[in-house]
């Protein structure tokens, strides 16, 4: 049965939508695993930052305490005994009271909300009024004098906002401690940039926990979603909700994981050391996953329109169509296995263009984070390989590509070696033979196949690399350059003219590259002499260089007088 070219052509366009659909998905998938990445990427720097925010306040904290801690009258009194009964729980017998330190505080900018005052028994000897830490107090104050160092505790809610709790060791000059500081700071400095994380997006949070028993771990600060969530929220240390991993992190780690929501997320959580709290900063998966849906969406309502405009009018419009959704097909192909240089540009405003755009946007963003390494190792790649004056393959490079050729392989070598170039170099200087070479190495590309490779062999040499060629093919290489200088070279010191000696060789019965490339050498010498014998250099290139040569023999004549004369 005869079917119809029209027909046949219908079928291949009908056909063909089904490729553009997995082609969508296959790229969605890719967008899908590259906006994921993006997204992890930008959670772990803001992560970092964070943590290294909170390690930064941490330390100011432990500097302004340690200074209160080395207040000379605080040590002082300390050092004296006790005036009241040991039972006695909080004597107030100091010559310095803490609501004096708390005041030296305040001067110099500290926020220190209590303060309280231990000897080296653990007996209270004075404290703030505002100082509110009950749980755990004697265990830090005992562990700062034991470890003599400064020991963080609990942070813990208060009518006047949260507070951080820490002690430290307070000793004498000549290294005995006498007793410990029990200081309540100010929890809101460390956490004012927490909140400032909902501006990133719509569902961007960041979370800090803090372990409170080897059974309990609790949230210590307010939630995007939770606004109450804050000391009132308390799990299990094997939750595998992020913020509670966070505290078995030791660096930045991404997880995907559901959220105290319930909600898919993308997190990155670190714990911060000092203080024994865990971060976490996450978003959505459906937020950071979005605009793969969006091309999704785009890919689906191209392939519908696609497949409209086939049944309906595909005679006016199905060549151009099909050549634009082959193009998106292919760039978006690239994109997706990294070429992000790709680009379709395709302009038309509709479901296909729209596409194209979005492909675009997505491979210049992702083109964006690895430009300037795929740029130095470009630069770095090219002059390696290739000549700085014309821009060719350099003779290391060609030689590699020789080398790498099969003994099964036929393939065919052109060694080019300029005539009469050393004559116009050595008349008109480096400068006119580099122009003479440039314009050499731009008449021989166009002359050649595009299989074909040229290089600059050294000085005056080129190199043609003809692979899968046999010899009749060479043959019409050679003649087609042999045209290449039939007009004169326009360089600053006049036209020039110049020509030149090719020798080729195809390999044959499993010959090696070098041995083909001797061969070539061999037939170029052959044909130089050949030319040699059968002409002679044109009669205004001797002029030039006879009179060039007088010029510099009159030059070098007028110094030796002058030097004669001196």
């Amino acid at each position: 049965m005869k079917v119809s070219i029209r027909t046949r052509l219908l079928l291949w366009l009908l056909a063909a939508t089904l490729p553009i659909l997995v082609a969508g998905f296959v790229i969605t998938n890719r967008v899908s695993e590259r906006l994921s990445d993006n997204a992890a990427e930008q959670l772990e720097n803001l992560a970092t930052v964070e943590a290294l925010h909170l390690q930064s306040v941490l330390a100011e904290v432990e500097i302004s305490g340690r200074a209160l801690a080395s207040n000379d009258e605080l040590i002082r009194s300390l050092e004296q005994p006790s005036s009241v009964p040991a039972p006695a729980p909080m004597s107030g017998d100091l010559d310095v009271s803490a609501d004096r330190l708390l005041e030296g505080s305040a001067a110099v900018g500290n926020e220190i909300s209590g303060a309280r005052i231990v000897d080296r028994s653990g007996r209270v000897r004075g404290q703030s009024m505002s100082f509110r830490w009950t749980d755990g107090w004697s265990a830090a104050a005992d562990e700062a004098m034991e470890r003599r160092r400064p020991v963080f505790g609990t942070v813990y809610p208060s009518e006047n906002g949260a507070r951080l709790s820490m002690a430290l060791p307070v000793v004498t000059s000549d290294g005995s401690v006498v007793g410990a500081l029990l200081l309540e700071n100010s929890f809101d400095p460390l956490i004012v940039t927490l909140n400032s994380y909902e501006e990133v997006g719509r569902t961007t949070e960041a979370v800090l926990v803090q372990r409170l028993s080897e059974t309990e771990v609790q949230a210590i600060t307010i939630r995007r979603f939770d606004r109450d969530s804050a000391f009132s929220s308390v799990y299990s240390p094997s939750s595998p909700i992020p913020s509670v991993r966070s505290l078995q992190s030791n660096d930045v780690t991404i997880l995907e994981e559901r959220d105290y929501r319930g909600v898919e997320t993308i997190a990155a959580v670190t714990a911060i050391k000092p203080v024994g709290w865990g971060l976490a900063v996450k978003i959505d998966k459906s937020e950071a996953l979005e605009l793969s849906r969006e091309i999704s969406w785009y890919v689906v309502a191209a392939s519908i329109a696609t497949t409209v405009i086939v049944l309906v009018s595909w005679l006016t419009f199905v060549r151009p169509l099909g050549r634009r959704l082959q193009r998106t097909a292919d760039s978006s192909y690239r994109v997706a296995d990294g070429e992000y240089d790709s680009r379709i540009g395709d302009e038309g405003n509709d479901e296909i263009g729209d596409v194209s755009r979005a492909i675009d946007r997505l491979a210049s963003d992702l083109q964006l984070d690895i430009a300037a390494r795929e740029e130095a190792e470009g630069r770095l790649r090219f002059q390696a390989t290739h000549d700085d004056l014309t821009g060719l393959i350099n003779r290391q490079h060609a030689s590699s590509q020789i080398r790498s050729l099969s003994r099964d392989d036929v393939f065919s070598l052109l060694f080019i070696d300029l005539d009469r170039f050393k004559i116009v170099n050595d008349t008109f200087g480096h400068a006119i033979g580099d122009e003479v070479l440039v314009t050499i190495a731009n008449r021989l590309r166009p002359k050649l196949p595009t299989k074909a490779t040229l290089s600059r062999w050294g000085g005056d040499e080129f190199l043609v690399i003809l692979p899968d060629t046999t010899e009749d093919e060479r043959k019409d290489v050679e003649s087609s350059l042999r045209h290449a200088l039939n007009e004169p070279i326009s360089t600053a010191a006049g036209p020039q003219t110049i020509g030149m000696s090719i020798g080729g060789a195809t390999s044959t019965d499993g010959d090696l590259g070098v041995d083909v490339l001797a061969a070539a050498d061999a037939e170029m010498f052959k044909m130089k002499r050949f030319q040699a014998s059968a002409k002679t250099v044109p009669a205004e290139v001797i002029r030039m260089a006879e009179t060039a040569f007088v010029r510099r023999t009159d030059r070098a004549a007028l110094s030796t007088r002058r030097s004669r004369a001196r």
